[in-house]
């Protein structure tokens, strides 16, 4: 088994644990449990002087995934948890690394490499965190992670039971011959190894994960862009709550629309069709940053579905708004908002964002409306997008 050692025991000056500081809706330790989770690690152990709530929390987190939790206080509660055959995977108090990197540095294939990663000695963050990044020998200081064998993390039985249990277990590493990986960390400016030591340094390392976690925002669909740009605003505030509720008024906003337009307020309806496809891709973007900072599977087949469901709304309302003309001309609501599907699809990235903002075309259709020309709108709009398809499809390789 692979199991994981996370500790919660040092404290911030304000006398706030480390591991408990909130960093884009979850803890620290969070991020570490769940980080030690996708490499493979089935048991998380947690050495604490206290469960505290946020230690619970996360035991039911762990324990709902199908993980195991141990909240411990010595290294012999430690020692008899392990199998000489297990594989031990620690991280300092209050470490942060980028998911990926500590992939890529742990993982051999499908198996875990045996190490312990360093930094050089006289790396900025050795030098700011003597205590936590111990020095290993004049040319390497530990970088904060280690991965050993649990047949070497036994001997602790063997030593005073009061001791610094990861500078021991650091040290029966190194005894035992470990192999030592030196890791290039925050190069380029990616604060991608921290050491979250106060709420300052949390804020700082929160708002680059933001960034980090935010898609790219195109402008050349402008209501798409405002969208993406909210939660990136907004966040971590939003992260539990803003995808439910921004996907729930945009369907409410959508049937307002459609029953207004069926009763004659074709405008209004338009208008808060697009409030409510606005809001549909707030939500989505919500979702998005949401799975990647909290895990949390939102499914894309939700999304598609969801997009298609908006679309036909969308379409049913401006056939209502074009109820007085003949019924052949009502068509050209469902060919403009298919072509504009289609060509969103094949449209080259700098512009497809433009096809794909259906908030933006119901916000125009609006304004044509109001000037009684809605019908016509529809009509050069569509075959536009029809135009876009067909340059899309001479451009492709033959």
């Amino acid at each position: 088994m692979q199991t994981a050692l996370l500790s919660a025991s040092k404290r911030t000056a304000s006398g706030e644990l480390r591991s408990t500081q909130r960093l884009g809706g979850r803890t620290v330790l969070g991020w570490q449990a769940a980080m030690a989770r996708s490499l493979g690690c089935d048991r998380i152990v947690c050495l604490c002087e206290t469960p505290t709530p946020e230690i619970l929390e996360l035991q039911r987190e762990v324990e709902a995934s199908g993980g195991e939790f141990h909240a411990i206080r010595s290294s012999l509660q430690l020692v008899a948890l392990l199998r000489t055959d297990d594989i031990l995977v620690i991280l300092v108090d209050g470490l942060m690394i980028a998911p990926e990197l500590a992939r890529t540095l742990a993982c051999i294939g499908d198996r875990l490499r045996k190490a312990v990663f360093t930094l050089p000695a006289d790396h900025e963050l050795a030098h700011a965190y003597p205590e936590d990044f111990e020095r290993i020998d004049a040319a390497h200081s530990w970088a904060g992670m280690a991965i050993m064998r649990a047949e070497h993390a036994q001997q602790l039985a063997n030593l005073p039971p009061d001791s610094d249990v990861v500078s021991l277990l650091l040290r029966l590493a190194l005894q035992a011959r470990t192999e030592m990986h030196e890791v290039a960390v925050n190069e380029g400016g990616v604060d991608n190894w921290a050491l979250l030591t106060d709420p300052k340094a949390v804020a700082e390392h929160e708002q680059a994960l933001v960034e980090w976690a935010s898609p790219e925002i195109s402008w050349s669909g402008p209501a798409l862009g405002l969208a993406g740009l909210i939660p990136r605003l907004l966040a971590p505030a939003g992260l539990h709550r803003g995808a439910a509720a921004s996907t729930g008024v945009a369907i409410l906003f959508a049937l307002s629309g459609a029953a207004l337009a069926g009763y004659g307020h074709d405008i209004i309806g338009i208008i808060l069709a697009a409030c409510g496809v606005f809001l549909a891709n707030l939500g989505r973007a919500w979702k998005k940053l949401s799975s990647v900072l909290l895990s949390k599977n939102h499914g894309e087949s939700f999304t598609i579905y969801f997009n298609i469901v908006m679309d036909i709304l969308a379409t049913i309302i401006l056939f209502l708004s074009l109820s007085g003309l003949p019924p052949v001309a009502l068509s050209v609501a469902v060919f403009a908002i298919g072509l504009a599907r289609v060509a969103g699809v094949v449209a080259r990235p700098s512009v497809a964002p433009f096809w794909n903002d259906r908030a933006l075309h119901l916000a125009m259709f609006a304004i044509c409306a109001v000037y009684g020309v809605l019908g016509e709108a529809l009509a050069v709009f569509g075959l536009a997008a029809l135009l876009q398809v067909i340059i899309s499809h001479w451009r492709e390789p033959a």
